[in-house]
């Protein structure tokens, strides 16, 4: 399914191209019900983009654009904002990616967190270590008490 402005955009015109161009409808008159659906959708898609680039145009910030279309203003901006925004025609678009930044920051910081726990450490939600909880315990200890490091 497309997803960018810009492939929904090219969707909608391959439709209407399709259409145009002597489509014959096989199948069973469900199936060209679907098919007439999927195209009134695309078309519809087609004219959301289009007022949405007009709102971005007229300054609407985002948050009511989202509003207008029964989301949030991130998730309107994530899924309509390929074009530049207005006054920056023709410069290359850059996302510097922060909240993926903060996520990846969180994760490594649990992963560094649970590395330094001992192992088997974690019970499991009985209170009671899993079968390789305690293995891996057992393991440790057997490494330890040679005097090497565990693998």
């Amino acid at each position: 399914m497309p997803r960018s402005r810009e492939e929904i955009i090219k969707h909608a015109e391959d439709l209407a191209r399709h259409f145009e161009e002597g489509f014959q409808p096989t199948g069973t008159p469900e199936e060209a019900e679907l098919r007439a659906a999927v195209f009134r959708r695309a078309q519809a898609e087609r004219e959301i983009g289009k007022a949405v680039e007009a709102a971005r145009e007229a300054k609407v910030p985002w948050h009511r654009i989202g509003e207008a279309l029964g989301t949030s203003g991130e998730a309107a901006r994530q899924r309509y904002s390929d074009a530049p925004p207005p006054g920056d025609a023709g410069k290359p678009r850059v996302r510097t990616g922060t909240r993926d930044i903060a996520g990846y920051k969180a994760t490594w910081q649990k992963k560094m967190a649970n590395a330094q726990k001992p192992a088997g450490s974690t019970p499991s939600s009985s209170g009671r270590k899993t079968g390789a909880a305690t293995a891996n315990a057992n393991r440790v200890a057997a490494a330890k008490a040679k005097g090497s490091q565990p693998r």
